[in-house]
């Protein structure tokens, strides 16, 4: 049985239970699989890790680009007619060789270990300075590619801590233009 579509399915994909097993009857049975719907762009789909780090690793014959988001074929002109683009904004995961090498090399040492570790003094005097029962809620700002990091600290931060942890959308009110009603 052919399930590619159910990846466009919010209720499926909206529940880690229903999305783990629709993954796993994937990897078993389809891993990689073209997938066409009338209401999206045609794409690719691949379920197994070795496949996916193989498609990473080969950025010469594979690309990023053009569409590295998922929307309906409506948003997505309006995206590239307001923006250029068809995700509505172009970070490192969204672009291609030769200008994501140039610009990767741009951050690239910021994170390797020692520029990180020089941090470490700052952080943990910040971290004793703030009294830990005062912490009752943790906010994340972040955008574009640092959405997957706030995603996961939030996680992180939740568990460790059992705080509630709340992920703001900057682009809502800088890229998209489109605040939320507060």
């Amino acid at each position: 049985m052919n399930r590619n579509l159910d990846l466009l399915n919010p209720v499926i994909m909206g529940d880690e239970t229903s999305m783990h097993a629709l993954f796993r009857h994937l990897r078993e049975h389809d891993p990689v699989t073209y997938v066409e719907h009338p209401d999206f762009e045609p794409f690719w789909s691949l379920s197994k890790h070795q496949d996916i780090k193989y498609i990473s690793q080969n950025n010469d014959t594979f690309l990023n680009n053009p569409r590295t988001v998922l929307v309906q074929r409506d948003f997505e002109q309006a995206l590239r007619e307001k923006f250029g683009t068809r995700n509505g904004l172009e970070t490192l995961i969204h672009m291609d060789n030769p200008k994501h090498r140039k610009l990767r090399n741009v951050t690239r040492d910021w994170f390797k270990p020692g520029p990180i570790e020089r941090l470490t003094d700052d952080v943990q005097a910040i971290a004793k300075a703030v009294p830990l029962d005062s912490i009752h809620h943790a906010f994340i700002a972040a955008r574009g590619t640092s959405d997957n990091a706030a995603r996961n600290a939030s996680y992180l931060w939740g568990a460790m801590n059992q705080l509630p942890v709340t992920l703001a959308t900057p682009s809502l009110f800088s890229l998209y233009q489109q605040p939320p009603r507060l």
